[in-house]
């Protein structure tokens, strides 16, 4: 069985993660590097301490395609919005700040509910991991300064009711675009029903089109399973399955050499992104344009 040191340098991909309540995305990120004896991490989509849910983490030098990567765009959670507590933090942790006596019934949460479908203007919470001039607006409010934070355009695709889970909560479903707070919009849908509201619970069950996670107490807890985790095609993502909508061009190794040196070779294809392959691997991610092949980001360390 493969160990760490063995892996390290070729372990580049996606491993998708089931983060568990009462740690933060950099906690798993720590987790992932040490266990893996990594150069480098980095997660797609910050998940609250208090959330649970799939988060996935990019390994060594796919964190170099995060931007390229389409699929992390639509996000789906189950959340529990209680209705008639308003918390400073948007969630189950903060303290509360505002009561309402005012309990909307199911039928008029569902029909709000349609009326939050498509594009909507949201303004990220207080509490939460936006940049407001380099630092996180969470930091500075517990450092007792209000961030000016604007309103932007988010979209919320679906948003299904699921059930009553006590007399005042009720559990709902979302796939939402990238950047949707999930606190905010609960909040939103409270003031629309006037009344106020708080996430009791949040859980996100899928990220595009996947749905399962690895256990991070799996990883943490087992010595010898990189071989395991990198033959689970469920939660262990290649770079081909990474950039799967971008088209694969293979070249040869003098070519492929040429484009890691940053040079230029001729295209038989159309313009547009190309992720580049010799007999040895992946090269890089080149662009196509007027029948040259410009290298734009080199991917490393990656094997056959």
């Amino acid at each position: 069985m493969l160990n760490s040191k063995d892996m390290n340098k070729n372990l580049v991909g996606i491993l998708l993660i089931d983060k568990p309540v009462g740690i933060t995305s950099t906690v798993v990120d720590r987790v992932c590097k040490r266990r893996f004896n990594l150069s480098k991490v980095g997660h797609l989509g910050t998940l609250d301490p208090f959330a649970s849910g799939l988060i996935p983490v990019a390994f060594n030098g796919a964190t170099k395609l995060i931007p390229y990567i389409k699929w992390n765009d639509n996000k789906t959670y189950e959340f529990e919005i209680e209705f008639g507590k308003k918390t400073d933090t948007g969630d189950i942790t903060g303290s509360v700040i505002d009561v309402s006596g005012n309990i909307p019934t199911i039928d008029k949460l569902k029909t709000m509910l349609s009326k939050f479908i498509g594009e909507i203007q949201q303004r990220p919470h207080l509490y939460s991991a936006v940049k407001i001039n380099g630092k996180p607006a969470y930091e500075l409010m517990r450092k007792g300064i209000m961030p000016e934070i604007k309103t932007k355009t988010v979209a919320i695709h679906k948003l299904e009711y699921i059930e009553q889970t006590d007399t005042k909560t009720h559990k709902l479903k979302a796939t939402v675009s990238g950047g949707t707070y999930i606190r905010s919009l609960a909040e939103d849908i409270a003031s629309s029903l006037n009344t106020v509201a708080y996430t009791k619970s949040l859980r996100r069950t899928g990220v595009g089109l996947y749905d399962t996670g690895m256990p991070l107490d799996f990883i943490s807890d087992n010595k010898n399973n990189i071989d395991e985790v990198v033959s689970n095609n469920e939660v262990w993502l290649s770079v081909e399955n990474v950039l799967d909508d971008i088209p694969v061009i293979e070249v040869t190794d003098e070519e492929a050499t040429n484009l890691r040196l940053g040079r230029s070779i001729n295209l038989c294809g159309k313009d547009g992104l190309y992720l580049v392959k010799s007999s040895n691997g992946f090269v890089n991610l080149s662009r196509g344009v007027d029948g040259c092949l410009q290298p734009e980001r080199l991917i490393k360390d990656v094997g056959v």
